[in-house]
């Protein structure tokens, strides 16, 4: 049986680094949000920050740092402590590449 890393479509690169996140709630209200980047491939990102988010809400993500901007979804919310753990899948044909 394969494992979890195994079946992933892309390799998980851990990377430290700064995400801005931007969201909406079906009830209209706006929040932003600074996350950490706990790793990244090439189809999302796994992010720690202070809130929770719904899964399938759709985020505008931003990091100079990975050179990305764009949308993407929420896949897991997870409670660590007093924090979240979020894995994002890119949207819109969004993809970070691997710097050279």
């Amino acid at each position: 049986m394969a494992t979890n890393n195994e079946e992933r479509r892309h390799v998980r690169h851990p990377l430290p680094g700064k995400v801005k996140l931007h969201w909406r709630t079906a009830e209209g209200h706006s929040f932003h949000s600074p996350a950490k980047c706990l790793n990244i491939s090439r189809g999302g990102l796994r992010l720690e920050l202070e809130r929770s988010i719904p899964i399938d809400t759709m985020v505008s993500i931003e990091s100079p740092q990975f050179r990305i901007a764009g949308v993407a979804y929420v896949r897991h919310c997870v409670a660590k402590g007093i924090r979240f753990v979020v894995g994002i899948e890119f949207g819109g044909g969004l993809q970070w590449t691997e710097p050279d």
